[in-house]
């Protein structure tokens, strides 16, 4: 847990910088600087006031805690060794990155709609949900400004994603960055949609900021986050919303013609998808690793001893301490095994491979210090095995060979 502890700082800044960012710049176009050039693309005629944005700022940083605490124990602590997360990009085809970014759209607006309607139960929306309703007019601000309890609820989704699909890092920095723009735009208070939009594929599909919008102004329907898919097919979505955007989209643009509808698009878009997703299952493998299963003399600070490496059914990496070479060091072992009132012990556990002869996001047992750290393994040109144990920025390497 030391690399948690010291990578939480970082993720909070990280974070924190995105979210002022994100939110700062589009509130700084349409709230202040550009306000009455985008006058008729506001959505709702009432402004709010300046003690809402505050407000709604200081609920953020609740949520920002939040979501690097999340994302710190997913990334660097030892339960990412459980997770699908894999760090060799040629694990998988590249283009499975941008696949598993739109699947994971899908995933988390299916979630969040039923979260979400869940929380809009009475005694729920009372305890959780209603920070977040405070803002009747929403801002960019707004995105963020939750309840820590909704805050909670709300990230859960990445660990139903890092169980669910294998998952990049670059694929989950990606959906985070999507999926806060979205978020973002739905609580615009303005519509920026082209004048294209509204009688295309994507608006079939796709939310805007006036349907999120409307939620907010009348408290219930439109509950998806991205789609209109399960409002739609649950019949949750404000009867007015279709209204409600052409009437903002007229007044920016005058009367809009409707033409003939294609289908072509979305034959081809959804099409590509499904080529996409069913090809996964035939060119998923991971890349292929160098043995080092087997038996090795280990080199460690209780003296030399033998350690057999083996897979488990998960593909993880582990080394069980078989025994070792002096009578002292074995008997230390004996006890160690009766103290824990167990008939082995891991000395290397839950390593994944990736790529170049390396193994990573394991932990290394210290039989004499009676703790973990975190761990690399190497096999060197030699034939021999580099084992490396990490602890507060500083590192130890040890040398083992394959016993013959």
């Amino acid at each position: 847990m030391e690399e948690f502890i010291q990578k939480l700082p970082y993720i909070l800044v990280g974070t924190s910088f995105r979210y002022f960012l994100f939110a700062g710049i589009p509130f700084l176009i349409f709230y202040v600087f550009f306000k009455q050039h985008f006058h008729k693309n506001k959505i709702q005629a009432s402004s709010e006031k300046r003690k809402r944005f505050v407000s709604e700022v200081k609920n953020s940083l609740v949520t920002l805690a939040v979501l690097a605490t999340t994302g710190a124990l997913v990334f660097f602590s030892p339960f990412r060794a459980y997770t699908t997360i894999y760090a060799d990009i040629h694990t998988f085809p590249l283009w499975w990155i941008p696949v598993s970014v739109v699947l994971s759209l899908v995933i988390h607006d299916t979630y969040f709609y039923w979260m979400h309607r869940l929380v809009h139960g009475k005694t729920l929306f009372r305890l959780v949900h209603r920070t977040h309703h405070e803002s009747v007019n929403p801002s960019p601000w707004t995105s963020y400004s939750f309840h820590i309890l909704e805050a909670l609820l709300e990230n859960l989704i990445l660990f139903i994603l890092v169980f669910t699909l294998p998952l990049h890092p670059i694929a989950l920095i990606l959906f985070g960055l999507v999926s806060f723009t979205i978020n973002v735009y739905g609580h615009l208070g303005y519509e920026i949609m082209p004048q294209w939009y509204r009688h295309s594929f994507l608006f079939e599909v796709v939310n805007t900021s006036v349907h999120h919008n409307l939620h907010h102004k009348k408290f219930h329907g439109n509950y998806g986050l991205y789609f209109r898919f399960w409002d739609r097919l649950m019949g949750t979505e404000n009867p007015d919303y279709v209204a409600e955007f052409d009437k903002i989209q007229e007044r920016r643009f005058g009367e809009i013609q409707t033409p003939k509808k294609s289908y072509s698009r979305a034959a081809f878009l959804w099409g590509a998808l499904a080529i996409g997703f069913f090809s996964l299952s035939f060119n998923t493998q991971p890349a292929k690793q160098a043995n080092i299963l087997g038996e090795w003399t280990a080199t460690g600070e209780m003296g030399d001893a033998v350690i057999e490496i083996f897979e488990d059914a998960n593909h993880k990496i582990q080394g069980k301490l078989i025994r070792a070479l002096d009578p002292e060091h074995q008997q230390r072992i004996e006890e160690a095994k009766a103290e824990k009132s167990v008939s082995e012990i891991l000395l290397l556990r839950n390593f994944d491979y990736v790529g170049d002869n390396t193994w990573k996001n394991g932990t290394l047992y210290l039989l004499s210090r009676k703790r973990s750290v975190n761990g690399d393994l190497k096999l060197l040109p030699s034939g021999e095995l580099q084992v490396t144990g990490k602890l507060m920025g500083f590192s130890r390497t040890h040398i083992w060979k394959r016993k013959s």
